[in-house]
């Protein structure tokens, strides 16, 4: 399939974008390029090939939930240099 300048200027204007003559011709080339390679694609014979999303199998891996007792708030603001209530104090920072 072979793009005309003409036709990849009337595909930018119906995409609100804006191209130069040189830059319509360069695109016309550009784009004809990928449909010849499109084509021979579609030339491939793929009904032994089932559909599929990826390459290989993949997996979410996932690990075990496991409760783990957390160390007590007093016990952390008692370390901190500066706190109000249950609080860490800390300096505006702007």
């Amino acid at each position: 399939m072979k793009l005309t300048r003409e036709e990849v200027e009337k595909i930018a204007n119906l995409a609100r974008l804006k191209v130069s003559p040189t830059e319509a011709d360069q695109f016309a080339h550009q784009l004809t390029d990928i449909f010849t390679f499109i084509e021979k694609l579609n030339e491939l014979d793929t009904s032994n090939i089932e559909a599929s999303a990826h390459t290989f199998e993949t997996a979410t891996p996932l690990r075990d939930d496991v409760n783990v007792q957390s160390p007590a708030r007093d016990a952390i603001l008692e370390q901190a240099p500066d706190k109000e209530d249950t609080l860490f104090k800390v300096p505006k920072v702007i």
